[in-house]
């Protein structure tokens, strides 16, 4: 499934790959947890940054949504122009949203 990203630029829906295996019929259920992620820098101020998790990409700016992410302990690199970077430790839920504030300092 490919990735998308909705009308409301502060939802990014990540793709998903399924290993189909046998005749079938499968039963494809989408990974229902989502972290809420908020990047500011140290003055409060949302700043425009690149999000990675796992194999994906997002470009963000103020409070986004990361839907689809598979559920489990995740590493999520987040880096900004002329800031420093930040490698953020989380656990993705089954299911919910979990919120993570990062504040990414100038360099």
């Amino acid at each position: 499934m490919p990735e998308e990203e909705t009308r409301d630029s502060s939802v990014h829906n990540f793709g998903v790959r399924f290993v189909l295996e046998g005749d079938g019929p499968w039963a494809l259920d989408l990974p229902a947890g989502e972290l809420q992620l908020d990047v500011r820098d140290e003055e409060g101020e949302h700043i425009e940054a690149s999000v990675i998790a796992g194999e994906h990409v997002a470009e963000i700016h103020g409070p986004t949504t990361l839907r689809r992410l598979r559920p489990g302990p995740q590493r999520i690199f987040v880096s900004a122009d002329d800031h420093r970077s930040a490698i953020i430790e989380v656990s993705v839920p089954e299911s919910g949203c979990v919120p993570v504030e990062v504040v990414l300092p100038q360099r």
